[in-house]
């Protein structure tokens, strides 16, 4: 706790947190409230009136060496990793799916729901970075079904060329699953 009492340090000190909502949950249990930073010392990648913004940027594995290719079939990643994001659209998904479809995912199966998803879908279990930045290269879509808000991989996607069809909120129409895209 040397630092906490030494504002010579703390002034210099910039810590980063990639998805910008670092101030909602203030509380005294939250290591990132524990240490007196002004919030415009906060770094991230997620423009925002507390932090300051790094500018945008995918977080992955790029490599010149193998790069993805413009031509790319209708294979789509269903994008989100608990079962709970993908309730109330199997309409949507059986239709991409007669439609002739290849699609993917990363849903893994809880305690309390399984993924609400048919024998068709390509599923992928506990996905490394590299590993994801290897399927990124075949996709040529990746859908969005309201959750996770503000997630990296959206980014990581676009980077290999991947487009995101980003779904906006029912509850207004206006809000979009990743805000940071819908600025761009």
């Amino acid at each position: 706790r040397y630092y906490n009492n030494n504002s010579a340090i703390v002034c210099k000190v910039r810590p980063m947190y990639f998805f910008g909502d670092w101030f909602y949950g203030k509380n005294d249990n939250n290591y990132r409230f524990q240490v007196p930073f002004f919030e415009r010392q906060i770094l991230s990648a997620h423009p925002d009136d507390h932090n300051t913004f790094l500018g945008y940027f995918p977080h992955n594995l790029l490599s010149n060496d193998d790069p993805p290719s413009s031509e790319r079939g209708r294979v789509g990643l269903l994008y989100g990793k608990k079962p709970e994001y993908f309730q109330g659209h199997s309409e949507l998904i059986t239709a991409l799916l007669a439609q002739g479809f290849e699609l993917h995912t990363t849903c893994k199966d809880t305690e309390e729901n399984e993924c609400p998803f048919p024998p068709e879908i390509i599923r992928h279990h506990n996905v490394k970075p590299d590993e994801f930045a290897q399927l990124m290269k075949q996709f040529a879509f990746m859908l969005g079904f309201k959750k996770p808000e503000g997630s990296p991989s959206p980014l990581v996607g676009l980077s290999y060329g991947v487009t995101f069809l980003n779904p906006l909120r029912k509850t207004n129409g206006v809000d979009t699953q990743h805000k940071t895209l819908s600025r761009l």
